[in-house]
Order: C-alpha cells, then sequence, then structure tokens
C-alpha cells in the first residue's frame, strides 16, 4: 500500500466495518442463546392463561427471532397485531408494530422498517406511552445510520435523547450519548464526536456500567485514530481492552486486540503523525511492525475462537498489509489468500443457507399441498356416506342417477385436482432452480473478483521486487486495467439482475479506486460527474470500464501537476443511437500535431479498438486542456446493426 495513500484507504474501511463491529457481537451472542429461548416460549405459547399473554409471548418470540430467522419474527408479529387489534388492546398494537419494524431492520428492508416505526412513533404519542416514544425516536436513527442517511440519524437520536432527558433515564441517557457520538463521527465532525462520547464515558462510569465504559472508550479511540493522534487512540484502546477481559467479554477482547494491531501498523505508515517517545509506542519502523503483527495475530485468534468472522476477515488483510509494509512479500501473500478463504467462505456459507432454505421451502410446500390433498379426500369420503345414508329414503332410480353423477363429478376433480397439483409443482421447481441458479451465479461473479483481487495484488507484490521504475509504472497500469475488470464482477454479484450495472455509481468506484493509487499527498482536484442513472449491460460494461479507467490513469500521471490545481469532468450524453461520454482534464494535452491514430503506446491502442467493439470511435481534441470524446452503442445498438 502507498504511504501516500493509507489514510484514505483505512478510512474508507473502517467505514465498511463499522457498522459490523459494533453490533455483530450482540448479533452473534442473540444467536447463541435465542434458539433456546425461542424453544422455551414455544412450549409456554400453548399455556397461555389469557389473550393478553399470548399478544407478549408473541412479542417476546418475534424479538428474539429477529437475529436468528426474521421471517419467522414478521410471522410472530403479524399474529400479535392481529390479536392485540381483536382485543383492542393499544399498547399491544404499539408493540406489534415495533417488532415488526426490527424485523424487517435486521431483513436489511430498511423502508419497511422506516414505515412501522413512524407508526409506532405516531401511535405512541396518541397513546402517551412515552418509553415506546423514546425507543421508536431511537430506533428511527439507528435505521437511518444503517442507510447512511446521517443527518436524519442525528435529528432523531437528538429527539430521543432530548425524551430520555426529560424521564431521568440515566441508562438510556448514556446510550444515546453515545449514538450521537458516533454519528458525529459519521458526519466527520470529531469536534462533536468527542464531545459526545465522552459525556457518555463519564456517565457510564459514574453508573459503573464497566461494558458501556469499554464501549466508549473504543468509540474515543476511533475519533482520535481518524484525526492522526494515534498515542491518544492507543491509550483509550488499552483503556477498552483491559476492562473487555476483566469482564470476560470476549468479543470486546478481539475486537480491541486487533484494532490496537490495525494502529501500530497504522502509524508504521503515517510516521509524519506519531508522537515520540511514548510508552505505548515501540521504537523503531521495525519494532512496531513486529508489535502491530503480534496484536493483529492474538486479534485474528480471539476471533476465530468466537466465529467473529467479520472482525477475522478485517484483522487478516490487515495482517497481509502489514507483512507487505515490513517486504515481508511471502506471508503477505499466504495472509491475502487467508483472507481471500474466509471470505470465500463467508459467500459460500451464506449462499448454500439461502439454497438451503429453499429446498426447505420447497420441502414444506409438497407437505402442505399433500396435507390439503388428504383434507380433500376425507372431505369428499364424508360426502359418499351422507348420499348413501340419504339414498336409503329415496328410489331406486334417483340413487342410481345420483352415485353415477356424483362418480362422474369425482373423477373430473381428481383429473383437474392432480393437473393443478402438477402444474404447482413445476411451477415451484421452475422457480427454485431459477432462484438457485441467480444465487450460484453471483457466487461465480464473486469468485472471479476474489480471483483478479489475487492477481492485482501479485502484481502489486512484483512491483514492490522491481528497481526499474519503467517496469514498476507498467505493471501499476496493468494492475489498474484487472482491477477495473474486478470492479465490474463486484458490481454484478452485489446486484439483484446479475446481468447489469448502473453506470454512474460504477464510475464513481472506478474514479476512487484509480485515486487511490496514483494521487499524491497535498494534490488538489476539482472532480464532477456529469452521469445520469443508467443502466449497462455487461458486454458494454467491461470495454467501456477498461476506456475509462485508461483515461483517468493518463490524467492522473500526466495532467494534474504538483502545486497546481486539478480539474476532472466525466459527462454522458444519449441521442437516438449513439451514447457520448467525454472526459476532461485542464492537463497540457497531447503533443501538438499529433493525432491518436500516430500514437504507438499499449493505452491508446486499447482505448481505439475497444471504442471499435462499442460499434463507436474515439476522438480527441484540445480545449483549454484535454478532450476524449467516446462515441459507442450498447450492445441492443450493436445487434441492430449486425
Amino acid at each position: 500500500m502507498r504511504a501516500s495513500n493509507y489514510i484514505n484507504y483505512t478510512l474508507l474501511k473502517k467505514q465498511l466495518f463499522i457498522s459490523i463491529l459494533i453490533l455483530y457481537p450482540a448479533m452473534l451472542w442473540a444467536q447463541k442463546v435465542g434458539q433456546a429461548r425461542i424453544d422455551s416460549l414455544l412450549q409456554e405459547l400453548p399455556k397461555a392463561k389469557g389473550d393478553t399473554d399470548k399478544v407478549k409471548l408473541l412479542g417476546r418470540l418475534s424479538f428474539t427471532y429477529y437475529t436468528i430467522n426474521p421471517d419467522e419474527g414478521l410471522k410472530c408479529a403479524n399474529k400479535q397485531l392481529e390479536l392485540a387489534k381483536q382485543l383492542g388492546w393499544d399498547q399491544g398494537i404499539i408493540r406489534a408494530y415495533s417488532d415488526m419494524a426490527i424485523n424487517y431492520m435486521a431483513l436489511s428492508n430498511y423502508p419497511k422498517s422506516l414505515e412501522y416505526e413512524f407508526i409506532t412513533l405516531k401511535k405512541s404519542r396518541e397513546s402517551h406511552d412515552k418509553d415506546e416514544e423514546e425507543t421508536a425516536l431511537e430506533n428511527i436513527g439507528i435505521t437511518y445510520r444503517l442507510q447512511r442517511n446521517n443527518s436524519k440519524a442525528l435529528e432523531y437520536q437528538l429527539k430521543s435523547l432530548k425524551l430520555c432527558e426529560e424521564m431521568g433515564y440515566k441508562i438510556k441517557i448514556a446510550n444515546n450519548l453515545g449514538n450521537i457520538g458516533d454519528v458525529y463521527w459519521a458526519l466527520g465532525n470529531q469536534v462533536k464526536a468527542l464531545e459526545y462520547c465522552g459525556k457518555a464515558l463519564t456517565m457510564s462510569e459514574e453508573l459503573h456500567d464497566k461494558k458501556n465504559i469499554a464501549k466508549n472508550l473504543g468509540n474515543i479511540g476511533n475519533i482520535y485514530d481518524e484525526k492522526k493522534q494515534y498515542n491518544k487512540a492507543l491509550d483509550y484502546d488499552f483503556r477498552a481492552l483491559k476492562i473487555y477481559e476483566e469482564i470476560g467479554d470476549k468479543y470486546g477482547t478481539a475486537r480491541n486486540l486487533g484494532n490496537i494491531g490495525e494502529l501500530y501498523e497504522r502509524m508504521t505508515v503515517d510516521t509524519a503523525h506519531t508522537t515520540l517517545p511514548d510508552s505505548l509506542i515501540p521504537i523503531g519502523r521495525s519494532a512496531r511492525l513486529e508489535t502491530a503483527i503480534a496484536y493483529l495475530k492474538k486479534g485474528i485468534d480471539a476471533s476465530r475462537e468466537i466465529n467473529y468472522r467479520d472482525a477475522t476477515m478485517a484483522f487478516i488483510l490487515t495482517l497481509s498489509e502489514a507483512y507487505q509494509a515490513a517486504g515481508d512479500y511471502k506471508n503477505a501473500l499466504k495472509s491475502y489468500r487467508q483472507y481471500v478463504d474466509v471470505k470465500d467462505s463467508v459467500f459460500s456459507n451464506e449462499n448454500n443457507q439461502k439454497i438451503k432454505e429453499l429446498e426447505n421451502k420447497q420441502v414444506l410446500d409438497i407437505k402442505e399441498k399433500d396435507i390439503q390433498l388428504a383434507q380433500l379426500v376425507v372431505a369428499k369420503k364424508r360426502n359418499e356416506r351422507g348420499f348413501y345414508l340419504a339414498g336409503i329414503v329415496v328410489l331406486v332410480l334417483i340413487i342410481g342417477i345420483v352415485l353415477r353423477s356424483n362418480r362422474a363429478q369425482r373423477k373430473t376433480n381428481n383429473l383437474l385436482g392432480k393437473e393443478k397439483i402438477k402444474s404447482d409443482g413445476l411451477m415451484q421447481n421452475l422457480e427454485a432452480s431459477l432462484q438457485q441458479k441467480e444465487i450460484l451465479m453471483k457466487e461465480i461473479h464473486h469468485r472471479v473478483k476474489n480471483n483478479l483481487q489475487v492477481i492485482s495484488n501479485l502484481l502489486e507484490l512484483q512491483g514492490h521486487a522491481l528497481d526499474d521504475k519503467v517496469a514498476k509504472a507498467a505493471i501499476a497500469v496493468g494492475q489498474g486495467r484487472v482491477k477495473s475488470i474486478g470492479l465490474i464482477h463486484q458490481k454484478l454479484y452485489q446486484n439483484e439482475d446479475i446481468t447489469k450495472i448502473e453506470l454512474h455509481s460504477f464510475l464513481e468506484d472506478l474514479y476512487s479506486q484509480v485515486a487511490m493509487v496514483f494521487t499524491y499527498p497535498g494534490q488538489d482536484l476539482d472532480v464532477q460527474f456529469d452521469v445520469p442513472e443508467l443502466i449497462l449491460d455487461i458486454d458494454t460494461a467491461i470495454p467501456l470500464g477498461l476506456i475509462i479507467n485508461e483515461l483517468l490513469t493518463n490524467a492522473f500521471k500526466y495532467a494534474f501537476r504538483q502545486g497546481e490545481r486539478g480539474t476532472l469532468r466525466i459527462m454522458l450524453t444519449r441521442n437516438e443511437s449513439y451514447f457520448l461520454l467525454q472526459v476532461r482534464d485542464n492537463g497540457p494535452g497531447l503533443p501538438v500535431h499529433q493525432n491518436l491514430r500516430s500514437f504507438s503506446s499499449l493505452g491508446m491502442k486499447l482505448i481505439s479498438r475497444l471504442s471499435k467493439q462499442l460499434g463507436g470511435y474515439t476522438e480527441y481534441r484540445y480545449d483549454n486542456g484535454s478532450v476524449f470524446s467516446i462515441y459507442f452503442k450498447d450492445v441492443y445498438e450493436r445487434k441492430k446493426v449486425l
């Protein structure tokens, strides 16, 4: 990892993992004890003395299910709501809406979660139920935080805090203060983040709440880490670690061991912001890297012991970077492969679980059809007995007519029933097969992306072993091309539709990827994306991604000069049959009287050939900077030409 790009990369990684590292331990704990609790509640449910007790039990079931099986949690919440409405019990209705909201939150269906939380908020205010009102406000804030709508998250967390202060709930006040500090941290307001996390820490210490003391110490450590005040960050992380070890919190211990290792690794690269000497910081680059590696290994072992897979992945990745910074490329590659294996394992387990759920659902549906068929048979037999008894008191002729009519009807019903069952079974099999194939295709894209990432890392390691600057630069460019293709496969397995890509977000991610490699410290860039939301097919996205990767790389290498403000603009327009993508910069441009065709570089040849592959061409002109215009067609327009 280049020293100049390291801090941006670290911040991005922390933003990706921050919610998981905070919330995941509670989820794991709940999953371990939740099933036993569910079994106990299911046994209590038939024994409920009254309907209100049954509503309460359904609510407890729904709340317990949300960490294990939110779909079942929603079913319980719906039954809870239906029964509470029949009883006209306002408190039960409010609680049911709240339980539905948290189960939708667990399913990552944030719009639905917010819908039911706002219903909970409205009804709790109508009933003057301050406890439920405060819980709804807090949950709305958390949901907005998960959506990364941090301004809305802050608004509702502050409302929740105000209500807690009115009611004098000190424990909830401390919890809200910590949540508000986390939101300010996400908004980049480090001063406010420290203020609120500090208040949360002070109140937790007054309440002797060791778990929250440790949590707030860790949060403050994260803020000082982002401020590059590594000495203070380490001080808070070590204090948090000591408390987690005292109270036997294995998740907090694992998390802080790894965080300390990451801090030592960061301060090795970013020595400009490390104050020395300090009792916590070993003097010397090698000593700090050895300490980083030692703590990361402890964090990995502790995370593996409790099956804390997300933390394990994060710490193995940082361990690979620490080995790389130490020049131990063999162990760096070994650690990175371990990271890929763990990530693949997590992804495969999730997909296998989904496939298993689909198969179980299919089996249950078949059993349900069998039960329904058996019930129909029983009902028909009862009807036959009724006809027989009635036939005793009517004429033989009428009995014969009735029996004949009944037999004909039964045959018709049986034939229709069998055809319907076959049709339903066939449709279910087709739907299950399609869903399984879609999951497998996503896993293929995921594995392709991981393999390309391994190739990219091998190129990077190879580049470190070279002294020739030209060769190193060529490898860096090749690495960028590989990453561009890998990014497309990443987008595909993350999308619901695995055949298409949204261009605007792809271009932003591609720009960030290129900037991470080529940006130098203090570089001032003004970047604009005038690109509408547009869905592209994969056959268009891959060549176009490679073209843009080449143009962005060239802009960073030749257009932007140190000490000068650089501008970059990417625009997309469309007419009836063509797309026009323009990439502009304010650099010196190509040499005078030289056009694209006269260039012998691989990059320019690649741009020209890929443009033709897309049924278009590339133009260049100088207009206060370089302007590259790429005319291309999507796959549907190209097929028309063929």
